[in-house]
């Protein structure tokens, strides 16, 4: 049996998400703002390949237009923003208190996040279950 040995070059290409214009950290994505390109992927980690996959995301960092948008430059978008009013929802078993609060720190669905009563003073930590409203159990 003879054995020979080949040496090449792969070249991978396929239809990618790309930014259409600059889009700047935390922004919420549009369709305006991506597109799908025809690109090489060669060095690129985790491509998107579904512009519904991005729109509705938030920006982890600026892109400039024509860049490939990657899984990790992407997030799930702040509901609750840090500084600002939100509704506090203390929850003990089906007993259930609202209260307002300022929120310590930016948040996404499902965060967990410190809050301040407004009326006690008092930092909580809880879960961010809707646009500014965090649940809090005891």
């Amino acid at each position: 049996m003879r054995t020979t040995q080949v040496r090449g070059e792969v070249r991978v290409r396929a239809r990618v998400v790309t930014a259409s214009r600059d889009v700047p950290r935390d922004q919420i994505i549009g369709a305006n703002d991506v597109e799908l390109q025809d690109r090489e992927l060669s060095g690129r980690l985790d491509p998107i390949f579904e512009i519904s996959n991005v729109v509705g995301k938030r920006m982890q960092s600026s892109l400039r237009s024509g860049t490939i948008i990657e899984n990790q430059d992407i997030a799930r978008p702040y509901l609750v923003r840090r500084r600002k009013p939100v509704t506090l929802i203390l929850r003990k078993g089906k007993m259930l208190i609202s209260a307002a609060g300022i929120a310590q720190e930016d948040g996404a669905k499902m965060d967990r996040i410190c809050v301040q009563n407004t009326s006690s003073g008092q930092e909580v930590y809880g879960r961010v279950v809707a646009k500014d409203t965090v649940e809090v159990t005891f």
